[in-house]
């Protein structure tokens, strides 16, 4: 299926789904001794799910079939949870009416995490702070028969009462699973890289030139959709942070180096110029 965004729509979050806090418990306060619920924390690991606990009196779990969102730690995970939870400090859940179904939640939580990924930060742009306020997601929205948006005049999801296309959304996530898995064998060669023939270099003899780069902030800079890649300490997507606007821009990197984040490691080629947060540069020998 095609996904033609030039027609979709935004939606404040909380025009689409209810927004709980969570429970916000601490996971070295649970009981262990007969678990029976999922403890949903802000990994971004094993569908968020980091634990299994007892059932507390008085307090119902959050049900089945709805979001987990990490406000912290790995910001913007985003998990349809199949069996009942409680949640840690942190994590927030959405909840949908019945008409959504979870194939149209698994692509609200893919959509949520695309537009998490380079807006949030931790002790930044904070995520909590704006999910029940200006949080937005772009959407595909239902149109009649010439094409025109259908409009709800009770104006339940947007105040242009333009509405959700859920039937759309679940057809495109299962339109994902229509070929097989192959797990046929493969027969190519294997290359032994023979590692106990290896050697140790020094770095400055590797590269021409090994520095720390200027820092800017996100702060000095403004996201564009075209522009110069702002590279961060972040080990996703080439540790590119996001795109932000490139005129007037001092301390500019060229590209054609590697970058080291000075307190995660992360390392990545950068091919572009760009500019980015204190790092290491490692400039290529040419």
């Amino acid at each position: 299926m095609e996904l033609k965004t030039e027609k979709w729509k935004e939606f404040l979050l909380g025009s689409i789904c209810e927004i709980s806090s969570g429970n916000k418990f601490d996971n070295d306060k649970m009981s262990y001794d007969n678990p029976s619920v999922n403890f949903v924390s802000r990994t971004a690991n094993n569908n968020g799910v980091s634990d299994y606990v007892d059932l507390i009196d008085g307090v119902s779990p959050y049900p089945a079939g709805t979001l987990s969102v990490a406000l912290g730690g790995s910001i913007g995970s985003c998990f349809l949870q199949a069996k009942p939870f409680y949640t840690g400090q942190n994590v927030c859940v959405l909840s949908f009416d019945k008409t959504v179904s979870n194939y149209a939640k698994l692509f609200i939580a893919n959509i949520f995490m695309n537009e998490c990924r380079y807006k949030f930060v931790a002790f930044g742009r904070e995520l909590n702070k704006h999910m029940k306020t200006d949080f937005s997601l772009f959407l595909p929205i239902k149109l009649d028969n010439d094409g025109l948006p259908l409009i709800d005049e009770t104006k339940k999801y947007s105040k242009e009462g333009f509405i959700p296309d859920w039937q759309f959304m679940e057809d495109y996530i299962k339109s994902l699973h229509h070929k097989p898995i192959n797990t046929r064998r493969n027969n190519e060669k294997v290359i032994n890289l023979s590692i106990d023939e290896w050697e140790y270099f020094r770095l400055e003899d590797l590269f021409q030139k090994i520095y720390k780069a200027k820092a800017h902030t996100k702060e000095e800079v403004f996201e564009a959709s075209n522009g110069m890649n702002f590279v961060s300490r972040t080990e996703e997507n080439n540790g590119i942070d996001l795109i932000v606007q490139n005129e007037n821009l001092e301390g500019i990197e060229k590209g054609n180096c590697i970058t080291i984040g000075d307190t995660t490691a992360t390392c990545f080629y950068q091919r572009d110029e760009f500019i980015t947060v204190t790092i290491w540069l490692c400039c290529v020998l040419i």
